[in-house]
């Protein structure tokens, strides 16, 4: 417990020094630096139940919704430096060190980079589907990797990964949350505002179109 209380201690400087240095914004906002902080220390603790109840396997957990709510509320760079600390913080409780990074990182990666690309709330199930794909790959590689062939695969581990992937689903309502209680706007807000195909901007280019060109 003495090593793992240094390295997440180490991981938290690292936080303080990473949003300084890529965004100072959110480093002097209290709003957003206490959510990062929070995001961070939900992350570790949700990366412990597994030890305290072993029947819920680690790849069940949905470690890729902390990504979706930091590309949320933040730069796509402070978003995946922050992700990789919680990932690398979260790996050290994982009895599969090495093979959790393997799968999380680029799966958790991978849904910062699609989410950049976003435009409505509802693609984000797309973006939860390619991130089950993506983790089901890479634990069925490197489980060949270690084996040399499919018959000692347990092929119950991908069912675990399609209960993260509902669980990542949460992210919807928790990013709405999130807003609420922080006070903050997500992008998925701002760019469903504006969206020109929202029914509500085109009523007002039809009803004021002087008033939506201006706005």
């Amino acid at each position: 417990w003495g090593g793992t209380f240094i390295y997440v201690g180490f991981a938290l400087m690292m936080l303080v020094l990473v949003t300084k240095i890529f965004s100072p914004s959110s480093y002097s906002d209290t709003n957003k630096f206490t959510l990062i902080l929070i995001l961070f220390l939900l992350c570790y603790a949700m990366a412990n139940i597994p030890r305290l109840y072993p029947e819920i396997e680690m790849y069940a957990l949905p470690f890729a919704l902390f990504a979706v709510i930091l590309q949320s509320f933040f730069r796509s760079a402070l978003a995946s430096i922050v992700f990789l600390l919680m990932i690398f913080s979260a790996g050290l409780v994982s009895s599969n060190g090495i093979e959790f990074l393997w799968i999380e990182i680029p799966s958790g990666l991978l849904a910062i980079l699609l989410l950049n690309n976003l435009r409505k709330r509802s693609q984000l199930l797309g973006v939860i589907t390619v991130v089950f794909i993506s983790s089901s790959l890479l634990f069925f590689e490197s489980n060949i990797i270690k084996e040399g062939h499919l018959n000692n695969i347990d092929f119950s581990y991908f069912g675990w990964f399609a209960v993260s992937a509902l669980l990542t689903v949460l992210a919807v309502p928790l990013v709405f949350i999130v807003e609420r209680i922080f006070g903050l706007i997500s992008e998925m807000a701002l760019l469903e505002l504006s969206d020109t195909n929202n029914s509500l901007l085109r009523e007002l280019a039809q009803v004021a179109p002087g008033t939506f060109q201006h706005s």
